[in-house]
């Protein structure tokens, strides 16, 4: 008698098992690929941290994520990232400048866009002192010594010069 109900088997616990156990690998596979992914990218730089990075010299790609999304941008941000991944892939180099990136659409960092100011970008050492035009974004800050030294603007512009920069580093090795 006993041995008919314990050979009876619960369909609905056996379904609700296969459930989450799917929704588990489903749920990890795509927290991998988001992890994945977000490592192709260069990091972000906040505010605070804008001048008081640990390295000498490095690039702070400065853009709008908001207003700037077409295919031009899109073709420049590839150019970023491609930089980027080349840099890690050659981080021994002693030419290999450090990328970071600075979205100006984060509401952190909308403070440092006012049209109605002059632009005051280069040569400052203080992020309050820091105004951004927004006609003039995307732009790449070269910043050395905790000050900005240059600044390139304009999309062929920046995508120029961190072609001549991976073939330095090529040339280099």
């Amino acid at each position: 008698m006993n041995t008919a109900r314990e050979k009876k088997v619960n369909y609905k616990a056996i379904i609700l098992w296969v459930a989450l156990g799917i929704l588990t690998i489903t749920f990890s596979v795509i927290m991998g690929i988001e992890l994945y992914t977000r490592s192709l990218r260069p990091n972000t730089v906040t505010s605070a941290d804008f001048y008081s990075m640990e390295e000498t010299e490095y690039y702070v790609y400065v853009y709008g994520s908001v207003e700037h999304e077409n295919e031009v941008s899109l073709s420049l941000e590839e150019h970023i990232n491609n930089y980027y991944q080349f840099i890690i892939r050659n981080s021994k180099n002693e030419k290999s400048i450090p990328l970071f990136v600075f979205d100006i659409d984060l509401p952190d960092n909308q403070k440092f866009v006012d049209d109605e100011k002059a632009e005051k970008v280069s040569n400052t050492d203080n992020i309050d002192d820091l105004n951004f035009v927004s006609g003039r974004v995307p732009t790449l800050l070269v910043i050395k010594g905790s000050k900005v030294s240059r600044q390139i603007v304009g999309m062929n512009e920046i995508k120029d010069f961190f072609a001549i920069k991976i073939n330095e580093i090529k040339k280099s090795q």
